[in-house]
């Protein structure tokens, strides 16, 4: 049996950290998550096996790109000198696709040393630039009992190398004794660009037996961390906290979380609009809310693609002591709230009221109706802590419509963990999502180690659906098929029906040939990407085969001894007649004697057809093709014997015996001229 007072401190955590970055709107991409992968190699010093307290994980990961992120977090130290929960703060970098072992994070120079008692962890993350970061966490200040101050601490990464300064907290805030606890905590991040971010989070006063928790904000400008400032939150409530925060672009925010009532804990938001704060409101739930804690919900995380369209997402209570999972979405001034399903393996345990909740932790939108949130999830049900607990994603398919939430694999050595959760995501594109977090591996009875893990998601493969324009016989045909989403290494091949004859479909995706035959062909071709994680894709495609190209429209006109041909190419664009052009005459022999000359030989026998001229001829679809043709010296010789000499001219494509197209025309001689006596 697992004590579950230990369980809970690493097993939520819902904090929010964004970089908004101008991408250009594309279509909605569902996330597809490969399986997580582990982080077995620690900083030096850092407790791996053999305790309940050898807890590390990442909190908060923020991607300038695909492949291309830094994810912040702690690691328990091996001295827990005065604490059994000393914790040191972590940074691990992806740097195309492939990920460093974590390092330790620097702390601001007034920090307690580990030998003297530490807690520090690095919670948020926000990078403008590959190698320029921002991120925020807290830590024990040098005092003589470290843990009754803590501090926030600003980590800054300019050019890959990091330095650390302790956040001024608003005046009035404790001062750090055995009688005024202070503490300082962030829970949300947003940079809108190098030197220019935003911090929500909390800071106390009172006397140490009767703490007030007020939420608070801090603002970076050119590089520079302002004195922390009282945030606005609703009237009428108690314990605000600033949860979330989502910015649109510098000083057009929402900040948002929960507050406490009469009625319950409830969601709250309020928006900064050109660097002022306004009215903050409570937020609606979804219409399912009932129960004595009808209004109770939280908002955990925010992300704003654009200003007055932000979205949210947290817990509600259905009427039972088990959360449910919603999202927000804002629409101008108003919000809507939409509940979203768990998924199909989530065992909602009501028996039992310290089971593990769903817990969704954090969102990501690159761009409008593209959001990916990430949480965990208890899959078996148990007494007290003895469910299993499983990461989760859920991604957003429309304005106010979301898919049902799915599992996360673990990594297949790790599979038989009991407790793996997802903390923070971060979304370069849309689908291309890389989600942090931890997992719990059993090293005995009462033991086992915690340890970071990433999981990386791509864009659900699709093929482009485009349709496919007509073929013609003997025209050459080249049309590239496209597919979105997945990794980008995609096969292609025919999974039924047949591209029409002459046509073939290469592995990447290139439809090419000349057509042989008219007709409409229908297949089904599939697009395969081996990821991770492996997907295919298929659609449907027709291709219309138009008929060969052929002459039309034939002219003949006689210019003394020269006959002018013309004819029109009929057929469909990419088309092209080409053939010979011929000029005959028929000779009818009686005897071997010349009888009479016609343009053809009809049924007659005994007769001698005689070719007075050719030329080859080529035309584009559409166009008119002209050619001259001029009698050979037999033709002349002929002419002059008889005077009038009928021709046929023929059109013949290549390749083809039979003319495609004649016309017929009569040469004349030209009368003698008289000479005067």
């Amino acid at each position: 049996m697992r004590d579950r007072t230990k369980l809970l401190r690493w097993a939520v955590i819902t904090v929010t950290a964004v970089l908004v970055l101008a991408i250009p709107a594309v279509a909605s991409a569902t996330a597809q998550f490969a399986p997580a992968v582990a982080f077995t190699s620690l900083p030096s010093g850092a407790l791996t096996t053999g305790s309940y307290e050898a807890l590390s994980q990442f909190v908060s990961v923020s991607c300038t790109g695909p492949g291309n992120c830094v994810a912040v977090g702690y690691y328990t130290e091996t001295t827990m000198a005065n604490n059994d929960f000393d914790q040191a703060g972590m940074v691990a970098v992806e740097s195309n696709g492939d990920w460093a072992a974590p390092s330790p994070m620097p702390l601001p120079s007034n920090a307690s040393p580990m030998t003297s008692g530490q807690d520090a962890r690095y919670n948020l993350i926000a990078c403008a630039t590959p190698g320029n970061c921002v991120a925020v966490g807290s830590y024990y200040a040098t005092a003589s009992v470290p843990e009754l101050d803590q501090q926030t601490t600003i980590a800054t990464e300019t050019n890959g190398s990091w330095s650390a300064r302790q956040l001024v907290l608003p005046t009035g805030a404790n001062s750090g004794t055995s009688a005024e606890v202070q503490e300082g905590a962030s829970y949300a991040l947003a940079c809108t660009g190098p030197g220019a971010c935003l911090l929500t989070g909390d800071y106390l006063t009172g006397p140490t037996s009767s703490v007030v928790h007020h939420a608070m904000y801090a603002v970076e400008t050119g590089g520079t961390w302002a004195q922390a400032q009282n945030l606005p939150v609703p009237s009428g409530g108690t314990e605000a906290m600033a949860a979330a925060l989502g910015c649109a672009s510098d000083g057009n925010c929402v900040a948002g979380g929960s507050y406490d009532t009469a009625s319950g804990t409830v969601p709250w938001a309020v928006d900064e609009q050109s660097g002022s704060w306004g009215t903050p409101a409570a937020v609606g739930l979804p219409s399912n809310a009932a129960g004595p804690d009808h209004e109770a919900g939280t908002i955990t995380s925010l992300s704003c693609p654009a200003a007055g369209a932000c979205v949210g997402v947290g817990t509600y209570s259905e009427g039972t002591d088990e959360s449910s999972l919603m999202a927000l979405t804002q629409v101008g001034a108003s919000w809507n709230a939409t509940a979203v399903a768990p998924p199909a393996s989530y065992v909602n345990d009501t028996a039992d009221e310290f089971d593990f909740p769903l817990s969704a932790a954090g969102v990501s939108c690159p761009t409008t109706n593209a959001c990916t949130a990430v949480g965990s999830y208890p899959t078996t049900a148990g007494p007290g802590n003895s469910e299993s607990i499983d990461p989760m994603a859920f991604t957003q398919t429309g304005s106010s419509t979301w898919a049902q939430a799915s599992s996360i694999a673990l990594p297949s050595s790790l599979a038989d963990s009991e407790y793996a959760t997802m903390n923070g995501v971060s979304c370069a594109e849309a689908g291309y999502c890389t989600a942090v977090g931890s997992l719990l591996i059993p090293s005995g009875p009462d033991s086992s180690t915690d340890i970071p893990i990433a999981a990386t998601s791509v864009a659900t493969l699709a093929a482009s659906g485009a349709s496919l324009p007509a073929a013609a016989v003997g025209a050459s045909y080249e049309q590239q098929l496209a597919a979105t989403g997945g990794a980008g290494q995609y096969s292609w091949s025919v999974t039924s029906g047949a591209l029409p004859a002459g046509l073939s479909l290469s592995s990447a995706g290139a439809i090419s040939g000349a057509p042989t035959a008219a007709g409409t062909g229908t297949l089904t071709v599939t697009v395969t990407d081996p990821g991770p994680p492996a997907q295919t894709a298929s659609e449907q495609l027709t291709i219309t085969v138009a008929p060969a190209a052929k002459v039309a429209r034939v002219k003949a006109t006689v210019k003394g001894s020269k006959v002018k041909v013309s004819a029109v190419c009929d057929g469909v664009a990419g088309q092209t007649c080409r053939g010979k052009i011929s000029m005959s005459t028929v000779e009818h022999l009686l005897g071997g004697r010349l009888t009479a000359v016609t343009a053809s030989a009809g049924r007659r026998r005994r007769t001698r057809t005689l070719v007075l001229a050719s030329h080859r001829y080529s035309a584009a679809a559409g166009s008119r093709t002209t050619v001259v043709l001029k009698l050979s010296k037999a033709g002349v010789k002929l002419l002059a014997k008889i005077h009038k000499l009928p021709v046929q001219v023929a059109l013949t494509a290549m390749g083809q015996s039979k003319p495609e197209a004649t016309v017929r025309a009569t040469i004349t001689a030209p009368k003698p001229r008289r000479t005067r006596r």
